[in-house]
């Protein structure tokens, strides 16, 4: 008994004879990627941009569509960029074992702390710091007066690090 449309399942079946063909064809993306570009910007350039203080995706995005108000929504825009993004090659990999590494920076610009008895707001810089492979992290507010570079590890209370393996 020859059921209607098996040769060409047949014929399918035996023109994907490895695994990522078969894959494709049955998970293939619903989102056509190599579909116009509607005028968007180059990659590069998004990128170059992101990399600028208190820029992100949706900075870029609204810019973009108030040039193109025909262009991508922001979930194609972003899908589009990561997309891109994922093919460089800038990730360096270091291991490390836990509690072997302190890592520690400040966090970009002031933030701003209330003082509830007099209302007064003073910028302060937030520290933060993580052991090497550490799911957590913990920060800390340090006044401007001091230096950025001159306070921070040395001033958190050593408790912070008390689960710390190695000493």
């Amino acid at each position: 008994m020859k059921l209607p449309g098996s040769s060409r399942l047949l014929r399918t079946a035996r023109a994907l004879r490895d695994e990522a063909s078969l894959e494709n064809l049955l998970f293939s993306s619903t989102i056509p990627l190599d579909a116009p570009k509607r005028n968007m910007p180059p990659f590069d350039y998004l990128h170059k941009e992101l990399k600028g203080k208190h820029m992100t995706l949706q900075r870029l995005w609204e810019e973009y569509k108030e040039v193109n108000p025909e262009g991508y929504q922001y979930s194609q825009f972003c899908l589009r960029y990561q997309t891109w993004a994922k093919s460089l090659d800038v990730a360096l990999r270091r291991n490390y074992k836990a509690g072997e590494k302190l890592f520690v920076d400040y966090a970009g610009s002031t933030i701003p702390i209330h003082d509830p008895a007099t209302g007064e707001v003073t910028p302060a810089y937030l520290f933060v710091a993580t052991l090497g492979r550490a799911t957590t992290a913990t920060s800390k507010p340090s006044s401007p007066a001091s230096s950025p570079r001159g306070s921070g590890p040395t001033s958190m209370p050593s408790s912070t690090w008390a689960r710390c393996p190695r000493s």
